[in-house]
């Protein structure tokens, strides 16, 4: 009997341990604020609902119109799909007044997708606690009541997972990135996301699109579409677009336009190693006189740039942007390929330390009403193997014959292994190619036109 007994206990505790355990999917049927059938009250019948794989459904459309935060969501592995219904979800509140869809350290594998956020004030999603493995997916946010939203996706604490996909973010306002990551970021995929900002003239300070705190690494950022024009307003800070205020490393960034950007599209504050850059196009349009395309702060080793177009002009004056690429610091086994950098006033290209195997092909940098003391290629250090292969270096300004000062400028007396390879130097008013000391220069199939120096060495060279 005892034994009995026993098998029985084991029974019933294996069932209600099945039980408590079980997918569950909650289905929202109305539009109420609280209450049965509500959104709110699915998500905390999801919270309760134990370990599991639950789904709240929709199976009505319309707007919720909340008037209170929705619950935290507490639990994992729960997906909140609004598919085949069209479900707007109003914070229905002022300006910095309520959040949406929050998760905590809890949270890990939620998805939200097929629904619309708008009127939160603060931010459609929030995160603490750093959960793993999210995905947001077909979803767009939006104010209409002239409150403008923060963040976008906020994310205090690190990111392990999180997937970003055919997202509409609009109405960002002061230092609101559409993703902010406080900590560290471990395989973000973000793909398909349009940042519209013509319908805001609410922000006045620093917006960036993209902003990453700590290190990040495998990330995947592509197929986007972000357009920084805040319509009437003029803007008294910057934008940035990619803002990685720490390493970044094996990652890819590719077939992304970005119009109106203010400071630079991407800027890495931190080291930079194995990332490939491809199809990336930037504008200054009407933004800033001081814009720039690409800069990277730190150590750079392995770096691809494949295909990239930085269009400095500025359209309603000829101040137009100052740099097209820079680095700050060395930079080795870089490749440029497939690059055009039009109207950047000081520098098209400038590497501030020493450089190492560095590749420029099929490139073009202008000035057609760029600056008047330009520099198309500047190296500050030393250089060890470059080469230059169908480059286009042109100082002319047109309706001026104040051009350009130079055209390539090697600052360091220790540059080994130059070759170029089919490269015309264009209008320069002082040097086309300007050099100290160099050991093992090669120049084959080059044009110097209208330059007052074609090519000065200012020490021995070899």
């Amino acid at each position: 009997m005892r034994i009995f007994l026993r098998i029985a206990s084991i029974y019933i505790a294996t069932l209600l341990y099945i039980q408590h355990t079980h997918a569950a999917t909650f289905t929202v049927s109305n539009l109420n604020n609280t209450g049965a059938g509500s959104l709110r009250q699915a998500i905390a019948n999801a919270n309760g609902a134990g370990a599991g794989g639950h789904t709240i459904n929709f199976s009505v459309s319309g707007t919720i119109a909340l008037t209170s935060n929705l619950p935290v969501i507490i639990n994992n592995n729960i997906t909140i799909d609004g598919t085949g219904q069209t479900v707007v979800v109003s914070a229905n509140g002022a300006d910095i007044a309520r959040y949406v869809f929050r998760g905590d350290g809890r949270a890990d594998f939620l998805t939200v997708k097929n629904l619309d956020i708008k009127n939160t004030g603060y931010e459609p999603f929030k995160f603490t606690g750093s959960p793993t493995d999210i995905t947001i997916e077909n979803v767009s946010w939006y104010n209409d009541n002239g409150n403008y939203l923060n963040f976008g996706i906020n994310f205090v604490g690190n990111v392990n997972g999180l997937t970003v996909r055919n997202v509409i973010a609009r109405n960002h306002q002061n230092h609101g990135a559409v993703i902010e990551i406080t900590g560290t970021a471990t395989n973000l995929l973000v793909d398909n996301l349009t940042f519209d900002n013509t319908y805001s003239d609410h922000y006045t300070n620093a917006v960036e699109v993209i902003r990453v705190a700590g290190a990040a690494s495998n990330c995947t950022i592509q197929n986007c579409n972000w357009n920084l024009d805040n319509g009437t307003r003029v803007l008294t800070m910057a934008i940035m677009v990619f803002y990685f205020n720490n390493t970044l490393s094996n990652s890819l960034i590719k077939n992304v336009e970005i119009l109106n950007c203010e400071v630079y599209a991407i800027y890495v504050a931190g080291t930079l190693n194995d990332v490939d850059i491809s199809n990336i196009t930037t504008t200054n349009g009407d933004g800033a006189t001081n814009a720039g395309g690409l800069r990277f702060n730190g150590i750079v080793t392995n770096l691809n740039l494949d295909t990239i177009s930085i269009n400095l002009d500025h359209t309603t004056n000829t101040n137009d942007g100052d740099y097209g690429i820079y680095f700050a610091n060395s930079a080795t086994n870089v490749s440029i390929d497939s690059l055009v950098i039009h109207d950047a006033e000081i520098y098209g290209i400038y590497v501030n330390n020493a450089i190492s195997n560095f590749s420029i092909s099929r490139a073009v940098i202008d000035n057609t009403d760029g600056g008047a003391t330009q520099r198309a290629i500047n190296f500050q250090g030393n250089v060890t193997d470059l080469s230059l292969q169908d480059v286009v270096l042109s100082g002319d300004m047109s309706g001026s014959t104040n051009d350009g000062d130079y055209g390539m400028y090697f600052n360091s007396a220790n540059v080994v292994g130059v070759t170029l390879n089919n490269v015309s130097f264009n209008e320069y008013d002082i040097d086309g190619l300007r050099m100290l000391e160099v050991d093992d220069l090669l120049i084959n199939n080059c044009t110097f036109t209208n330059n007052y120096d074609a090519i000065e060495f200012s020490q021995q060279s070899r």
